[in-house]
């Protein structure tokens, strides 16, 4: 029998990492633009806290949670860099070069290839 399939939606947190992209077989790795990913982070956020959306674990954006530097909005400018370059030093260690990588500049190129399957 074929082991389950697993979509991750991240890097993984530190400690998990690794073994997550050791049991992979393909990453696709989404790398939008700040002009493309904040929009729609602050639509989501401005939504959620009007909305006074419930969140994973019960929790709640709320209006002074925008003055957070533990805020969406706040967290995607400040990591997008970083976030950046550790998976593009990721897919090009050479441990992971196995790995299937299609990388996305555009949520366009992504649909294009989502259409294509």
């Amino acid at each position: 029998m074929a082991e389950p399939l697993r979509i991750i939606d991240s890097l993984g947190y530190p400690e998990v990492r690794d073994l997550l992209w050791n049991r992979a077989d393909t990453v696709i790795w989404l790398d939008y633009p700040k002009r493309v990913i904040m929009p729609r982070v602050l639509r989501r956020s401005f939504r959620r806290s009007l909305r006074r959306e419930v969140l994973f674990g019960g929790n709640r954006e709320t209006w002074t949670g925008w003055m957070s530097r533990e805020h969406p909005a706040w967290w995607a400018w400040s990591q997008h860099g970083t976030r950046r370059r550790e998976v593009e030093h990721r897919v090009r260690d050479p441990r992971f070069a196995p790995l299937d990588t299609r990388r996305f500049g555009h949520p366009h190129d992504t649909a294009t290839w989502l259409a294509s399957l």
